[in-house]
């Protein structure tokens, strides 16, 4: 129950933006965050280095269609 209220959470928040995409950083180390993104149709795009004073020194980048046809099959 609280994936699906995260879920329809995520789809209020970005519903209705005029970007093609959206992304978000994670920490590399968060597998089970990552896998519940990936859950969610988010997917891995690369690995970063996080800037001075970052919690990370490298971060995780995942993106999501909002638009187009890989939208309506990511949500």
């Amino acid at each position: 129950m609280a994936e699906d209220l995260h879920t329809a959470s995520w789809t209020e928040l970005l519903t209705g933006r005029q970007e093609e995409r959206a992304a978000l950083a994670t920490a590399p180390n968060e597998r089970e965050i990552q896998a519940m993104y990936r859950r969610w149709g988010w997917q891995h795009a690369c690995r970063t280095p996080g800037g001075e004073g970052e919690t990370e020194p490298w971060f995780d980048l995942y993106v999501i269609a909002l638009r187009g046809p890989e939208a309506s099959s990511s949500r």
